[in-house]
Parts: C-alpha cells; sequence; structure tokens
C-alpha cells in the first residue's frame, strides 16, 4: 500500500463516521475480482464472453449486449450461463473476513455472488443479508449487507438494459433507502471503475438527489487519470490510489482495512511515540486522570508498584491478557528502549506523554521482564505534589472571573462544599448549556452528575423551606438516557468518565478494595524495598491517592454519596493496618480522607485505637504537620464560622480536625497555636455540644496519655473568658448554654488549674452570676455544681467572694418536693462543706434519710449515685455520715438487683 495514503487525513474521516454510526462501503465486481480474477471475471469479463456468442460481437454498449443475449437465449438459459461463469461455491477468505469486520452500518454491493454473505455467516459480527424489498422490511438489524442488484438465488439479479429501467419498479424500497443512505452517510466505494454501469447508477443518483452530501471515496487500486478525477469531484467524490500495482490490490485492500482499525502498528516503530501520543491525548483535557483510564486506552499495560506506593506503567511482554496484541507489545518495547533517548533530547511528544502520565499519579514506566528484576525508569523521585487548594478546605472564591471550565467547575465544586447551594447550582446550569451547545461530551457528563447532585441538596434543604420548594419539581437529568443518545465515538471517548458518574467504577473498586481490606487483614502486604508488585494490596495506597486526587481536582461533587465515601473508608482502613514498623505516617490524602469522609464517631473509634493500649503510634513530616493545623484546621474553622445554617458537614470536618490533632505529641509552640485556633472557633460562631467535646477530648489525651506539659493554662483560661463575654452579651447558643451548665469545659479549667493560672476578672463574673441568678432553680443548680465550683477552685480572693455569696443567696431546697431536683442540690451542699464554703447545718442528716425513704424502687439516676458518692466522700471523713451512706449505698445496690431481674439479666 502507498505510503502516502497512511498518513492521508481521509482515514479519520472514515474512522469518525463509524464511531457515530454513519459509514457505508459500496463494493463493485473489481472487490471480487481481485480476490480470483480467474474466477471473478467481473462486468467487463462476463460481457466478452457473452459477445462470443451473439453475431453482433462489434457492439460496445454492455447493458445492450446484455439485452440481446437475454432475447436471443431466454431468461432461464442466460441465468444459467452467467451463473457458470461464477464458481459452485463462494469460500470467503481474509479479504472479505477484514471488510465485515471493520463492521461499517452498511455494505452494499452490486456484486451477485455470495463471498460476502458467506463471510458474513463465518463471522460473529452480524449483518442482516437483504436481497429483496420483503427482506428490508423484515430486516432488524442495525447492521445491513444489501445486495442492490439482487442475486441468482432469489432470481432478481438486475443484468439487462431492461432490469436497469424497471429497477425503480423492481426495487421501490431498496433505491430510496439507499438513496437515504447516500445522503447521511460518508460513503466508500471499493471495486469500482469509471467505466462501470454500477458505479455510473450511483454517480447519478448522487447528482439527482443530493444538494448538499457527505464525503464519498472511491478506493482505487489502479491509477486514475487527472481528467477522471477532476471529473469524479464534480460529484463530490474524492479518489484514494492505494496502490501503485493491480496485481496486489487483494493484499492493498486488507492493509487498508488494518490502516482504518489502526493495527498498522509497524507504521509506528520507528517513532512509537506518536502512536502512544494520538491514544492518550484525548485525556489531556482532564486535570487529574484515572489510572484505570490510561489503561483501558493504551491496553496490553497494567500497573505495578514500588516500595513507597508510587505507580509504574507497565506494558506487557510476558504476562497473558484477553486484550493481547503482539504488534502493539512490540511497539510499546520500542518504546520502552527509547525513554532515555527521548529524555536526553528532551522529544517534545515524550514529554506531553510523560505530563500525561503524572496527571494519572504515574511515576514512570516499566515492563513484565524489567520489573521483575527490579528495573524501571522512573519520571519523579519524590510523591507527584496534585493537590490543590481544594485539598487545603480553602473554598473561598477568588477575586478574579472565572473564564475556563475549570475554574468554573473548582468554584461550583468548591460553593458545595461549603453548602453555598444555590450560588453552585447557577454557574452548573449555565456551564450545562455551554457544554451541550458545543458538544463537548466529556464536560457535559461532569456537568450532570454535578447538576443532580447539587439540585438534590437543594430539594432537601435544611436551611430554608422556601428553597427546598422552590426545587422541588425540577427534574434530575438521566444520565444514562443521555448516553445512550451519543454516537459511537463520543461514548468512546467519555465511557471512562460516564461509567464513573454512573457508579458502575464505584462499585468495581469498592468490590476491589473490600477484597484487599480482607487480605490485608489476615496479613500484612507490605512491598520489601527496592522491589516491585503487580498486587493492587501493595498499591492501595497510590490507587487511593488517584481516585481522590481525580474527583477533588476535577470538581465532581460527588463526596457526600455513601458508594464513594464507603470506598475511603475501607482505604483508610487500609492504611491504619498496613503500616510499618507500628506506625502510621498518613499522607494528605489520607489525611483529607479522614477529615472529610470519615464520620466523627468513627473517628473517635480511630483516637481510642492510638490511645487505649495502643500498639500503633502517629506522626507526620513536618510539612504535613504544619499543614494540617496551619492550614487546614484553620481553613476548617473559618468555613464553619461562615456556614450557611447551623445543621452543617463543615462541623464535622473541625470536629475530625481536632480528633486527628488530638493523637499526636505537640511541643509548647504547636500546643498554643492549636488553642489560639480553638479561642477563634468559640469566638466567631455559635458552637455545638461535639465541638466542645472534641476540644476537651483533645486536652484530656494531650495531658493523661501523651503528658504533654506544654499546654498553656492561661491560654485555656482564655477560652473559657470568650465564652462567658458571649453569654453575658446574650450572644450564645442553646448548646453553647448547655456546654456551661452541663461543665463540658471542665478540662480546660483543668488545665488551668495544672498551670496555676487564677480567674481574675471580676467583671465578667459578676455578669454571669447576675444573669445565672434569674434562671430556674435547676438550671441554677446544675451550673453550679459543675462550672461555677470548679470555676471557684481556680480564682483569686476576689472572685471566689462573689461565688460564695452567689450559692449561699441563690441556692436552696425551701418547699421542693422534687426528689431529683433534692438529690441534686444535697450533692452540691456536701461538695461545698468538702471545699469549705459552707458548713453542713446539723439537720442535713435527717433530711438526706427523709429522702432516701422517698425514693422510688428500682430506679436507676445518675443523681442518686452523684448524692451516694459524695456521702461516701464525707463519710471517709466524718464517722457520723456512715449510717446514711450505707442506707443510700444498699438503696442503689437493691435498685439495680431490682431492674436486672425485672429484665432478665444476669447479675
Amino acid at each position: 500500500m502507498r505510503e502516502d495514503v497512511k498518513r492521508n487525513s481521509f482515514i479519520h474521516v472514515i474512522q469518525r463516521a463509524k464511531k457515530n454510526n454513519n459509514l457505508a462501503f459500496f463494493i463493485g465486481s473489481g472487490f471480487s475480482s481481485s480476490e480470483n480474477p480467474s474466477l471473478y471475471k467481473g462486468w467487463t469479463g462476463i460481457i466478452s464472453e457473452l459477445l462470443k456468442s451473439l453475431d453482433s460481437n462489434e457492439e460496445t454498449d454492455n447493458l445492450k449486449i446484455a439485452q440481446i443475449y437475454k432475447l436471443k437465449f431466454g431468461p432461464i438459459e442466460s441465468k444459467n450461463n452467467i451463473r457458470s461463469f461464477f464458481p459452485a461455491l463462494d469460500v470467503p477468505s481474509q479479504l472479505q473476513q477484514s471488510l465485515i469486520e471493520y463492521n461499517a452500518d452498511y455494505i452494499i454491493t452490486t456484486n451477485w455472488d455470495k463471498l460476502l454473505e458467506n463471510a458474513v455467516n463465518q463471522s460473529l459480527t452480524g449483518y442482516d443479508v437483504i436481497a429483496s424489498d420483503t427482506e428490508l422490511v423484515e430486516s432488524t438489524n442495525k447492521n445491513k449487507l444489501i445486495k442492490m442488484h439482487g442475486d441468482f438465488e432469489h432470481d432478481n439479479f438486475v443484468f439487462t438494459e431492461q432490469d436497469y429501467l424497471d429497477y425503480s419498479i423492481n426495487f421501490p424500497l431498496i433505491e430510496n433507502f439507499i438513496k437515504s443512505i447516500l445522503s447521511t452517510h460518508v460513503c466508500v466505494l471499493f471495486g469500482y471503475s469509471f467505466n462501470d454501469i454500477d458505479f455510473k447508477q450511483i454517480v447519478n443518483w448522487l447528482h439527482n438527489n443530493s444538494e448538499k452530501q457527505l464525503p464519498i471515496y472511491m478506493i482505487c487500486t489502479e491509477t486514475k487519470s487527472k481528467d477522471e478525477c477532476k471529473y469524479l469531484e464534480t460529484f463530490g467524490i474524492n479518489t484514494v490510489q492505494i496502490s501503485d500495482d493491480n496485481n496486489n490490490s487483494k493484499n492493498d485492500f486488507i492493509s487498508f482495512f488494518k490502516l482504518l482499525e489502526n493495527k498498522n502498528y509497524e507504521d509506528y516503530l520507528d517513532e512509537p511515540e506518536k502512536y502512544i501520543y494520538e491514544k492518550l491525548s484525548k485525556l489531556d483535557i482532564y486535570p487529574n486522570i484515572l489510572q484505570s483510564q490510561i489503561k483501558e486506552t493504551l491496553t496490553n499495560c497494567g500497573f505495578v508498584y514500588d516500595s513507597n506506593n508510587f505507580t509504574y506503567l507497565c506494558f506487557h511482554d510476558l504476562f497473558l491478557t484477553l486484550d493481547q496484541n503482539d504488534e502493539l507489545r512490540e511497539l510499546f518495547q520500542s518504546f520502552y528502549n527509547k525513554i532515555e533517548e527521548y529524555e536526553k533530547s528532551k522529544n517534545e511528544i515524550y514529554l506531553k506523554i510523560k505530563k500525561i502520565l503524572m496527571k494519572a499519579d504515574i511515576y514512570g514506566i516499566t515492563r513484565d521482564s524489567k520489573f521483575r528484576n527490579n528495573e524501571a525508569k522512573a519520571f519523579v523521585e519524590k510523591q507527584i505534589e496534585s493537590y490543590s487548594c481544594r485539598f487545603d478546605f480553602d473554598f473561598t472564591k477568588k477575586k478574579s472571573p472565572d473564564v475556563t471550565y475549570i475554574e468554573k467547575m473548582n468554584t461550583v465544586f468548591s460553593l458545595y462544599s461549603v453548602e453555598r447551594y444555590e450560588e453552585a447550582f447557577q454557574i452548573i446550569k449555565s456551564e450545562l448549556l455551554i457544554s451541550k451547545l458545543n458538544k463537548d461530551y466529556t464536560k457535559l457528563l461532569v456537568c450532570m452528575i454535578n447538576y443532580n447532585v447539587i439540585l438534590q441538596q437543594l430539594k432537601m434543604s435544611l436551611t430554608s423551606k422556601e428553597t427546598s420548594k422552590k426545587y422541588e419539581n425540577m427534574k434530575e437529568i438521566d444520565i444514562d438516557n443521555e448516553f445512550s443518545k451519543m454516537s459511537s465515538e463520543n461514548q468512546e471517548e467519555v465511557r471512562s468518565i460516564y461509567e464513573f458518574t454512573n457508579f458502575r467504577n464505584l462499585y468495581k473498586r469498592f468490590y476491589n478494595v473490600q477484597n484487599n481490606l480482607e487480605r490485608i487483614r489476615e496479613r500484612k502486604f507490605i512491598v520489601l524495598n527496592k522491589s516491585f508488585s503487580n498486587s493492587e494490596e501493595c498499591g492501595t495506597r497510590a490507587i487511593h491517592k488517584n481516585l481522590v486526587d481525580f474527583v477533588v481536582n476535577n470538581g465532581i461533587c460527588i463526596e457526600d454519596y455513601t458508594e464513594y465515601k464507603s470506598i475511603n473508608e475501607k482505604y483508610f482502613e487500609i492504611s491504619l493496618i498496613n503500616t510499618r514498623d507500628n506506625k502510621w505516617i498518613p499522607n494528605k490524602t489520607e489525611l483529607y480522607t479522614a477529615i472529610k469522609y470519615i464520620k466523627p464517631k468513627d473517628m473517635k473509634d480511630v483516637v481510642n485505637f492510638f490511645t487505649d493500649k495502643p500498639v500503633l503510634s502517629f506522626s507526620l513530616s513536618d510539612e504535613n504537620y504544619d499543614w494540617l493545623v496551619n492550614t487546614v484546621l484553620e481553613n476548617c474553622i473559618q468555613n464553619y464560622c461562615n456556614r450557611v445554617g447551623m445543621w452543617s458537614k463543615l462541623e464535622a470536618y473541625v470536629e475530625n480536625t481536632i480528633l486527628l490533632l488530638s493523637i499526636l505529641h505537640h511541643n509548647k509552640v504547636q500546643t498554643d497555636n492549636i488553642l489560639n485556633k480553638f479561642n477563634m472557633l468559640v469566638k466567631n460562631t455559635h458552637n455545638t455540644i461535639q465541638v466542645f467535646d472534641e476540644i476537651s477530648l483533645f486536652l484530656g489525651i494531650q495531658l493523661n496519655v501523651f503528658g504533654n506539659k506544654n499546654i498553656d493554662g492561661e491560654k485555656a483560661l482564655a477560652i473559657i473568658e470568650t465564652l462567658l463575654t458571649k453569654f453575658i452579651s446574650n450572644d450564645i447558643s442553646g448548646y453553647e448554654d448547655f456546654a456551661i451548665s452541663q461543665n463540658r469545659l471542665s478540662n480546660l479549667l483543668g488545665c488551668a488549674s495544672l498551670s496555676h493560672i487564677e480567674f481574675k476578672n471580676k467583671d465578667i463574673l459578676s455578669k454571669f452570676l447576675t444573669l445565672i441568678s434569674h434562671r430556674d432553680k435547676t438550671e441554677k443548680l446544675d451550673m453550679a455544681q459543675g462550672f461555677i465550683l470548679q470555676l471557684y477552685c481556680i480564682s483569686n480572693s476576689e472572685c471566689k467572694e462573689l461565688i460564695k455569696e452567689f450559692v449561699k443567696g441563690n441556692l436552696n431546697a425551701k418547699e421542693s418536693e422534687d426528689i431529683d431536683y433534692l438529690a441534686n442540690y444535697y450533692s452540691f451542699k456536701i461538695y461545698l462543706h468538702l471545699i469549705e464554703i459552707e458548713k453542713l447545718e446539723d439537720s442535713f442528716i435527717s433530711e438526706v434519710e427523709m429522702l432516701v425513704e422517698k425514693l422510688p424502687k428500682g430506679v436507676i439516676s445518675s443523681r442518686y449515685n452523684l448524692l451516694n458518692f459524695r456521702l461516701k466522700q464525707i463519710a471517709e471523713k466524718e464517722t457520723k455520715y456512715h449510717a446514711i451512706s450505707d442506707k443510700l449505698d444498699k438503696f442503689i445496690k437493691d435498685g439495680i438487683n431490682y431492674f436486672n431481674q425485672f429484665m432478665g439479666n444476669k447479675e
């Protein structure tokens, strides 16, 4: 085949037409003749034989000759004679198989032989074979092989002049069907000559019926004159000479079909980088690429992982695979052998390939035979930094306008992350329409999934009933239906992102990571130093990073989906299990996962894993530590403070960050920095109980597990004063009020006590106690029993006097018959006695005895337990309280036994 054909742009036109389902092949007699000229003579050869039986052998009009022959010998003898010019059995070869297997939508032939239909019968490719209008009507297959001039079997073969004149009468449906194909399909003609009557018929149809037409190519294996080509161009027909040797037309046709299939790998052996870049270039539109997209695009490759969990693209040269192609593997081997040369010469195409691979978190390239010997060619020696600002939890909208699609998706992702759904929705709606108008289907699919996700959030709005009502009737996009409307070419281009948006990719990933987790639980799969493995268990960290990079950096808003979170939870668990030297050193992806995808209650289990008889230690690189504290914590707090409503997922990010920090040991500067950020959190927003619980847990673990003596009591007390300031300014939430009344701040006060820091702010305390004095007696008692008395213990003398005055003048049990209140009140009175604020009166024992008599039997209460605890405390110092202490203790034990018997519990 001629070399210039291989580089001709018409090849891509035909390939694109196939992908778009609008490609038709027209097959003439020359195609069959190229198989075997002696068996398949073609139109001219048959006419020459017929002339020998006629008196007028000087006639030149082929149709007239055919007509005369039929008139002389009659229809039956004419058919038998013509049939005798063909072999009894049409045996297709590689030529016909190559044509059928290319799988054009339509194959239309003017030939009477059965070479093509027999090839169809031997192929897995399905075509309906049609030789009559009736068969066209009954056809159900999308792909059709149309014998437009009939055949011997149907006894409707078009041969004579009259047959051509009556064609519209005998084949009305087929004629119109072919005309529609000529108008709507890219047509490629094989085996026609310039003087072929069938070819002239097709040209005439085009001339009479098409004002505007798609490209038509006439594939020639013999030289056409410039005049012939010029004439054909007037009908929109482009001649393509694929051969300089008509005697080798069969092989040239076969080579041509290989060229259409992109199977001419030998043409790329000297420049294999061109083939690889042609395949990968369509992925370059993504900021990050899934590794599976690389594998599916190139085929005959996989991945291996080194001891650092870095991913290498591995070209197969040993392993058997379902997509095995030896020619392609030879091309990949040629590319691999040239890598040093590419690097040295800074080959432009190679550098583009490397850039695309690095977008997929791929660090280098190897081959089966090489990685077994621990050989690979690396691009970089350290982790690829593909962490955008969204990994920093920085969702602030930049002042510069969004211009590009990527910038807009980044903004949509950021707005979605901070729950500004309506703003995100307006942008995604606009970008959806633009992508649809531009027929940019990759962007369109991402826009559609983001559109659906954000619309769901708007419909379920917890912050505004008006918002949910506004969007309740809007329909989500049926992505499967929209994908089915795309052409085959477009479907192929976007299949990877489509399978991601319809969750097939995620379901497959969940299955894989679940299996990996189960195997890793059995034993740790750790790659030895300086070695490679193609086992996924050894590359889970790299695979996980690639997945999260793809979602976050491409702005795909699926982070709240259970399916996606579940996958990340599994990867996170693997990260905790599959460690070295019992030390967990997470990368940024795993830290991001812990903060964003793990529920706080599950993160507390992780904290317990590191603090309750720990077998693992947790540490970070200096870079990641600084990132976690000074970037992530600060941004999470800022986002939470700026949230739209009270109920927000942004709180979980703050909680999880604090929980992670709680199991790290911090020096003095680091601890001060964290406490300052906690104070900023308390000062700038209304917080929930959970936030105070995590702050308290942080301090408790730092003190009791790590023995952190760097906690500055003044900074801890500053948080208390910030909250009290909000309280007296009436800028406090119910949860923050509850945190004070239930003393969920005890560890802050405890840190101040350990540092011997005194509370001195008399003005704040006075205003706070005044406000508390107007509250319900139960609330006052709860507040005093916990927070106020603990504050008393670290106060200076002036503040202590204020608290004494408050507890003596505002709390009493007069005329109260509430048993729970009385139990709590007596516990409080004992505590006042123990810390020497107020002595117990002589009547106290009898009052408690009367209360015990009134206590309901079998009832378990924390208030009764507290009173029992206080009585035991005072009984250790003063024997007169032994009797009442024992009595209450027995009452509580009897109650527990009664409860267990009632519930059927064993002791």
